[in-house]
């Protein structure tokens, strides 16, 4: 995931972020989506807010919760909006399926006005 953390730490920068502690909840993020059983090393080799953020706000349990209901949880928390932000501008930059850009675009403008990224600046 080395040159998908790069991409997103781009979309950060571009921004104007660069926070180690976003580059890292980005990271863990993906491996917590790729790798669930990661979930116990993260909690014993991250700080606490590390671990909260991406289990509590940016991990989707899909059976239990809508899209649209996970991304109203990640607009009410900072870290977790400017760390979706640039996951879904790196989504929408691997060609996605129809329905997939359609749902991540609708995301990522909700999660952009929210944290006031300009229109030039967007994904």
């Amino acid at each position: 995931h080395h040159q998908y953390r790069s991409l997103r730490e781009k979309s950060l920068l571009r921004v104007g972020v660069n926070d180690d502690i976003l580059f890292a909840i980005g990271a863990l993020h993906d491996s917590i989506e790729d790798h669930p059983e990661c979930e116990d090393s993260i909690v014993v080799n991250f700080h606490p807010l590390v671990y909260s953020i991406v289990v509590s706000y940016l991990t989707r349990e899909k059976e239990k919760e809508t899209y649209a209901d996970y991304i109203r949880r990640i607009l009410s928390n900072t870290y977790a909006l400017y760390v979706k932000y640039a996951d879904l501008s790196d989504h929408l930059s691997h060609n996605p399926t129809v329905r997939m850009r359609s749902r991540y675009t609708r995301a990522i403008e909700k999660i952009a006005d929210e944290i006031q990224v300009p229109n030039q600046d967007r994904w």
